[in-house]
């Protein structure tokens, strides 16, 4: 066989499989590529397809939502229950605020107006939400919330509120220690939750008793003139008007900060109007309680002036004896207040003194 003619050696191009990964992958990349940014142009044009088909029809019924969210808020204003109509208010301004933006022309300022109600109602239905949450009150707290804030329309949180914002202090004085002493600052106001005690003049004279319950703050406990005063006038050195003293074997006192307490009542209404509630039952529960203290103090001095020349007529004795009977003062504080003029029952009766008794 003739040997085959000599040539060049044949030039044998590499399999696909043996070029380089980088170069085999980059078509495929790219393609991969394509399809999803075709994927995610036609997601976002079905997206908007249908939120257009979804407007289109809320748009040819927007006078539903007028409708609907004029019905919602008929029945939030009569409800009796704020949270209740907090809620209603909120779902009522949102169907105004469809309705408005469904316009063949959007009404964007009404929407706004709209949505600055709802954050209204949002804000105050938190502070709602956070005024019933489930509060733990010590036995003491509990104890002084009951007596003096829970039937003059303070909640449970507010209560706690007022006892951080005013730096609440709990003491305790034995029997004649002195709680307040006549001319010191008046830098806070004290609550009696236990024991008793009575207020003193500055000759040292007794006044009235007080004792837990209705009438227990030692002094005012809210002055809405002090304030509705200029910032300059509440500078000034506030003092105490009267002394008081413990005369129980122990009394339990809590103390608020003034100044702190009437900036945290100011600054609401609700609060500053439930003040003026405690206030005003405050000061009838002082005079109801102090009537008789001040009826048997006012005869003990009829009996000094009518005692003092060591005889009484029966006229004198007449108008003690109708005192007695008008202002109801028993017979032990009739004879406790004749010893302690040095005479007996016996020698009032008598219209004279023994002087060798």
């Amino acid at each position: 066989w003739p040997s085959p003619s000599p040539g060049p050696a044949p030039q044998w191009a590499p399999a696909p499989s043996c070029a380089p990964r980088s170069m085999a992958a980059t078509p495929w990349l790219r393609i991969l590529g394509g399809a999803r940014a075709c994927h995610a142009v036609c997601g976002a044009a079905l997206r908007e397809s249908r939120l257009h088909r979804v407007r289109e029809v809320c748009g040819r019924k927007r006078h539903y939502f007028v409708h609907a969210g004029n019905l919602i808020f008929l029945a939030a204003i009569n409800q009796t229950d704020m949270m209740n109509l907090r809620a209603l208010s909120i779902v009522a301004s949102a169907f105004g605020i469809a309705y408005n933006l469904l316009q063949p022309v959007p009404l964007f300022a009404p929407a706004a107006w709209g949505m600055f109600f709802v954050s209204c109602h949002v804000y105050y239905a938190g502070q709602l939400i956070k005024e019933r949450q489930h509060i733990t009150l010590t036995p003491e707290e509990e104890e002084v919330y009951e007596k003096g804030f829970l039937r003059y329309g303070f909640t449970p949180r507010q209560f706690t509120d007022i006892l951080e914002h005013a730096h609440c202090v709990w003491n305790t004085f034995r029997s004649g220690e002195w709680i307040h002493r006549e001319g010191d600052r008046r830098e806070e106001v004290t609550l009696l939750i236990s024991g008793e005690a009575e207020a003193v003049n500055a000759s040292g004279g007794f006044m009235w008793k007080v004792a837990p319950g209705q009438g227990a703050w030692l002094g005012d406990f809210f002055n809405p003139n002090f304030v509705a005063k200029s910032p300059e006038s509440r500078t000034k050195v506030r003092l105490h008007p009267v002394s008081w003293r413990c005369v129980a074997l122990e009394c339990r006192t809590m103390s608020l900060s003034t100044d702190h307490l009437y900036s945290h009542l100011a600054s609401n209404p609700r609060l500053e109007a439930a003040a003026c509630r405690t206030q005003i039952h405050d000061l009838k529960g002082k005079v109801k309680r102090s009537m008789p203290d001040f009826c048997l103090h006012t005869y003990r001095q009829m009996l000094e002036v009518a005692t003092s020349d060591g005889s009484i007529c029966n006229k004198e004795r007449d108008l003690l004896s109708s005192w007695r009977e008008r202002h109801q003062i028993d017979d032990s504080a009739h004879v406790a207040a004749l010893a302690e003029l040095g005479w007996s029952d016996k020698e009032f009766q008598a219209g004279k003194r023994n002087r060798w008794s």
